[in-house]
């Protein structure tokens, strides 16, 4: 931004020494709202350090990491998190997600796509125009159920178990256009899935951005 200016007050043959203040009053103005660098200051403008952040607040081993997958981030780490207790690598883990709209040009990216919504936005209705992008924060503690649920060899206090997490599947929509998924034909129902352990039926995760494209 400094050079912009640089270049547009240079155009404009305005004299050396008052560019000079200008920039400096310019650069004053700019940083005077924008706190101190410190060790916090990284986490907040890099994602993958996120993670680390909370682990050393905390004070958690094991592994400590983001994913990132657009708008399903957080269901893939839950996913990533149940394939570790299963395999039997972690015995309890933290895992969700964040989302913090702090960069202009995201918006002005999805604004450029006409992809925001022009009054409400409408999942699943013919008058969808767009979407909206929200903010929030959800994490999940998750355990394997026996070790959640008490032994009768093993006391411990009881465990208030707010979700039962059986299956999950990833599934993307490969050479489609678009955000409707193109699920092949035992998903387009909406129930029929498979997974590891065989096929069953049960309701799955639809990805509704308010759009006439999904």
């Amino acid at each position: 931004m400094e050079r912009s200016l640089l270049r547009s007050l240079k155009s404009q043959a305005v004299e050396e020494n008052a560019v000079q203040g200008i920039l400096t009053a310019f650069r004053q103005s700019y940083e005077a709202p924008l706190p101190e660098s410190s060790e916090d200051t990284l986490a907040g403008n890099m994602a993958n350090t996120i993670a680390g952040r909370i682990s050393n607040y905390f004070d958690l081993g094991g592994g400590s990491f983001t994913v990132d997958g657009a708008c399903s981030s957080s269901l893939l780490s839950i996913v990533l998190a149940c394939d570790a207790l299963v395999k039997g690598d972690q015995d309890l883990v933290f895992t969700g997600g964040v989302d913090v709209s702090l960069d202009p040009f995201e918006i002005i990216g999805f604004a450029k796509t006409q992809a925001l919504a022009k009054d409400d936005m409408r999942p699943y209705d013919e008058r969808a125009n767009g979407m909206m992008t929200g903010e929030g924060c959800g994490i999940f503690l998750l355990m394997r159920e026996a070790d959640a649920r008490p032994q009768p060899d093993h006391p411990r206090p009881p465990q208030r178990l707010g979700l039962l997490l059986r299956r999950q599947r990833v599934h993307h929509r490969a050479r489609g256009r678009g955000t409707m998924p193109r699920s092949p034909p035992r998903l387009r129902d909406g129930w029929l899935s498979h997974d590891k352990r065989g096929p069953h039926r049960r309701p799955w995760h639809r990805h509704a951005v308010g759009r006439q494209g999904g």
